[in-house]
């Protein structure tokens, strides 16, 4: 009976595991199915797992709609927000270790409210400055807004790297002179480099999907991202064009699953093991 117990419950993690998986790849393999199928086997019930007469909607999508510009506007959203997170969110972070005292906590409680904070909720206030200051339908805007949502991620994720710094080489630093900003730079930096460039990949790749600030603060079609350009594009109110949006989509999603693929395992080796030996 026990050893019975036992092997069922070795059993139980990998199924469990292996239905997670499942879970989790479904969705994106019904994604790039659809973009191949034609607009007869969209409606089809039950829907097939495969398409019966593949379609290649990308090659229309791509003759139709402005992907290049949409694309582009996308990376210049997410490198603009990466950057300034990240500039502004390291230095918080190690600020935040430095500086001693009781208030510290209530800071770092008001951080993770913050965080809490759903990015529609902040779009109006947002929206008013933006206007008193010119910098609606900037591109400036979405950087600025999607930013300030970001930086409490950040300092969340970073300020526990900077706290396993042994104290020993910060005094040790100290004691030859190396205090203030050539503290940071040369001796606390380079400890956290790998954390450092793991949530730059995380902020990227959610700035990349930005969507609630771009479509609240841009109005010229010009400058609007791939995930705003992806509904503009697609869905009206009296037409839905499914097959062409999965195809865009496909276009959009593919180059972060494949940055994603190929660093997911220094993510997660990064971000539980963290940056200091």
């Amino acid at each position: 009976m026990s050893t019975a117990f036992q092997t069922h419950r070795k059993l139980a993690g990998p199924i469990l595991a292996g239905l997670l998986l499942l879970l989790f790849l479904f969705p994106i393999y019904w994604f790039y199915i659809t973009s191949l199928k034609g607009p007869k086997e969209i409606d089809r019930f039950p829907p097939a797992l495969w398409p019966e007469e593949p379609t290649l909607n990308i090659l229309r999508v791509i003759a139709e709609a402005n992907v290049a510009q949409y694309l582009s506007n996308s990376l210049i959203i997410a490198t603009g927000i990466s950057l300034l997170t990240m500039g502004l969110g390291v230095g918080a972070s190690w600020a935040l270790v430095r500086i001693r005292g009781k208030w510290i906590d209530a800071i770092l409680i008001t951080i993770v409210v913050l965080q809490m904070l759903p990015a529609a909720l902040m779009a109006t206030p947002l929206y008013v400055i933006f206007s008193n200051l010119f910098l609606l339908d900037t591109r400036a805007a979405v950087v600025i807004a999607a930013s300030a949502k970001s930086i409490p991620f950040v300092i969340i994720l970073l300020r526990p790297s900077f706290l396993k710094i042994p104290k020993e080489v910060i005094e040790a630093a100290a004691v030859d002179g190396c205090t203030g900003w050539r503290l940071f730079r040369f001796i606390a930096f380079p400890l956290v480099r790998n954390s450092v460039i793991i949530i730059f990949a995380l902020i990227f790749m959610q700035a990349y999907g930005e969507y609630v600030f771009s479509r609240s603060f841009l109005n010229s079609d010009g400058k609007l991202p791939a995930s705003v350009g992806l509904v503009t594009e697609f869905f009206g109110q009296y037409e839905r064009d499914v097959t062409g949006a999965m195809a865009f989509g496909t276009i959009y999603l593919t180059p972060m699953l494949v940055v994603f693929v190929a660093i997911q395992r220094k993510l997660v080796s990064g971000l539980t093991a963290g940056a200091v030996k």
